[in-house]
């Protein structure tokens, strides 16, 4: 069995406080570098965040839960920034994955999946989408009324 590898960058946008920032990414990864910082030239409160793997998830706070990575990104944005984040993976290249995700600095969030293509393909009647049996089975039971529509 193959192991899923992946990578993530985003867009550079402004953050409200650079050294806050810098913490709170180098704890996403404990203090390992997994997530890295780059800076824009021109604006010193510009970044971009990309790594290895997937996207970090935050440490837990004190009661133990796991707060959301976006939601914390968003804390750290300037008033009317938008990070957008894009993770691309793959599992022996049998399987690829690919998400691009924008959150605003009110924690708006809005999430495509490569493979929102196939639930497209079936809401526009494309009935034979091979070697998609998952999403044929969820457009099927979409289509029938027994699935949800996500």
């Amino acid at each position: 069995m193959a192991n899923w590898e992946g990578r993530y960058r985003s867009n550079y946008f402004k953050v409200k406080d650079v050294k806050k920032f810098e913490e709170w990414v180098d704890a996403l990864t404990g203090g390992e570098g997994k997530a890295k910082l780059s800076f824009d030239a021109d604006c010193s409160n510009r970044v971009c965040i990309f790594g290895y793997g997937s996207i970090p998830d935050p440490p837990e706070d004190e009661k133990g839960d796991r707060p959301d990575f976006f939601d914390e990104l968003a804390l750290h944005l300037e008033t009317c920034e938008i990070a957008v984040i894009q993770e691309v993976g793959w599992e022996g290249l049998r399987y690829l994955t690919g998400y691009s995700t924008a959150i605003d600095w009110l924690g708006r969030v809005a999430t495509v999946s490569i493979d929102d293509i196939f639930k497209d393909l079936s809401e526009a009647g494309f009935n034979n989408v091979s070697n998609c049996t998952v999403f044929q089975q969820k457009a099927e039971e979409t289509t029938k009324g027994g699935g949800d529509s996500q």
